[in-house]
C-alpha cells in the first residue's frame, strides 16, 4: 500500500475506509465514513503532485542506471549526484559513490541511507572515522539570499519563500531513536555553491538524519522558540525538541493553520479535530497545548518576543509514533463551524522534565497530519 495511506491506516487503527475521489485539495485525503460523515486527513505538506494530481508514492523507481522519485512539485534523480528540480530551478547534491537500491523505499550510498520525502529526500549518515557529515550543494540560480541557523539552511526565492531547505532532524542512536539535536553550519564557496556540515550533539550518537527539499507552502505555519538562543527564529526547521535540552534550553512550538488550505470546511459542521505530530524519540514527556492570546508571526517570533498563552490547556496523548492533540476548541466555535483563530503553543507541562522530539509543520519526511471529522 502507498505509504501515505499507511499513515492514515495507522491513525485509524486499521479501520477500513473509502476514499472520496471528489476531493481536489492537494493537502488532504477524505475518508467516507459508514454513518454518512467524512474525515479529512490534511497533511502539513501537499501529498498530490501539482502536475499529475496523483498521490505522492514515496517510492524510488529505476530507469537504466538512474534512480528517481517524484515529489509534490519536484523531480528527484539519483545517479552520480542527487538532482532535484522543479519549475523554479534545480539543485545538485554531491555523492561519494553510486547509490544502490536496497528496496523501493531506500537507497544505500556507502555509509548513507537515502529516503524519499514528499518533495525531496532524507539522508541518514552512519558514523565511521568522522562523526561530521559534510556535503556540497550547487544551484542553478546565483545570488539567492541565505536564511540559516544551527538547525536549518534555506536559499530564498523571495523574502518569505525558500527555494530549497535543508533541515537537521537529529543525532541517532543504534536504534534510530533521536537522542539529541544535531548542529548545522555552512560555507559559501561561490554564488551558487555551498558546503554544508552537520555535527552530532551527543558523544553517544551513532548516526545523523537530515532532510533536503524543494519548497512547497505548508498547512501549518510554525516556529520553535528557545530560552538559550532567545533571538533565534526557526520558521523553516523541520523538528522541535519540546522541553529542555542543554543545547536549546527550554523550547516551545508556536503553530497556526493556514486557513485558506482548510477552506473546504467553511460550510461544514466540525465534529472533532485532532492534530497528529510525528514523535521521533522514545520519551513520553507530558506536553500541553495552549491557545495563543494574540497573533504571532512565524517568521519573526523568538523567545524574547514570544506571545502569551490563554488559560485553555489541552493535554497531549502519546501513541507509538505520534503525539496527539485534540484541538477542536481551537479551530471550531460554539456552533461547530471553522474558527480562524491564532493557533496554539506546545510546551512541556512541567519544567526540566526532559524533551520530546516532534516533527514540525516544515518536515517533509515526517509530515504532521490534521484529522478533522465533519458533516
Amino acid at each position: 500500500m502507498n505509504l501515505i495511506l499507511n499513515k492514515i491506516q495507522e491513525i485509524r487503527k486499521g479501520i477500513p475506509f473509502l476514499i472520496d475521489h471528489k476531493n481536489t485539495n492537494r493537502y488532504r485525503i477524505v475518508a467516507l465514513e459508514s454513518d454518512g460523515s467524512k474525515t479529512a486527513y490534511y497533511f502539513a505538506t501537499p501529498i498530490y503532485n501539482s502536475t499529475t494530481r496523483k498521490i505522492v508514492d514515496l517510492t524510488f523507481h529505476s530507469n537504466g542506471e538512474t534512480t528517481y522519485c517524484t515529489g509534490s512539485n519536484a523531480n528527484i534523480t539519483i545517479a552520480e549526484q542527487i538532482h532535484m528540480e522543479n519549475n523554479e530551478g534545480c539543485c545538485l547534491f554531491s555523492r561519494s559513490a553510486r547509490a544502490i537500491k536496497s528496496s523501493e523505499h531506500e537507497l544505500l550510498v556507502g555509509h548513507e541511507r537515502i529516503l524519499p520525502t514528499t518533495n525531496g529526500i532524507a539522508m541518514e549518515y552512519t558514523f565511521q572515522d568522522s562523526c561530521a557529515y559534510v556535503f556540497s550543494m550547487e544551484i542553478n540560480k546565483p545570488f539567492l539570499e541565505v536564511q540559516a541557523n544551527d538547525k536549518c539552511f534555506a536559499l530564498m526565492s523571495d523574502t518569505f519563500r525558500p527555494f530549497v531547505t535543508i533541515s537537521c532532524i537529529g543525532t541517532l542512536d543504534q536504534n534510530k531513536n533521536i537522542i539529541s539535536p544535531a548542529k548545522l553550519s555552512y560555507q559559501k564557496i561561490t554564488d551558487r555553491k555551498y558546503t554544508i556540515t552537520i555535527t552530532p550533539c551527543s558523544p553517544l550518537g551513532k548516526g545523523l538524519l537530515i532532510e533536503a527539499n524543494l519548497y512547497e507552502p505548508k498547512l501549518l505555519q510554525d516556529t520553535t522558540v528557545e530560552s538559550k538562543n532567545p533571538k533565534t527564529n526557526n520558521a523553516f526547521g523541520g523538528v522541535g525538541f519540546i522541553g529542555t535540552t542543554k543545547e536549546f534550553g527550554e523550547q516551545w512550538l508556536y503553530s497556526r493553520p493556514d486557513f485558506s488550505v482548510l477552506s473546504d470546511l467553511n460550510d461544514k459542521k466540525i465534529i472533532r479535530a485532532q492534530l497528529h505530530l510525528p514523535k521521533l524519540n522514545y520519551a513520553e514527556v507530558n506536553l500541553v497545548a495552549s491557545e495563543v492570546a494574540s497573533r504571532f508571526c512565524s517568521f519573526g517570533s523568538t523567545w524574547n518576543n514570544k506571545i502569551a498563552a490563554t488559560p485553555l490547556k489541552i493535554p497531549s496523548q502519546h501513541t507509538q509514533h505520534y503525539v496527539n492533540l485534540d484541538i477542536t476548541p481551537i479551530i471550531s466555535n460554539n456552533f461547530h463551524r471553522l474558527l480562524r483563530g491564532e493557533g496554539f503553543i506546545l510546551k512541556p507541562q512541567n519544567k526540566n522534565s526532559g524533551f520530546s522530539v516532534i516533527a514540525t509543520g516544515d518536515s517533509y519526511l515526517f509530515p504532521q497530519i490534521l484529522e478533522i471529522h465533519y458533516r
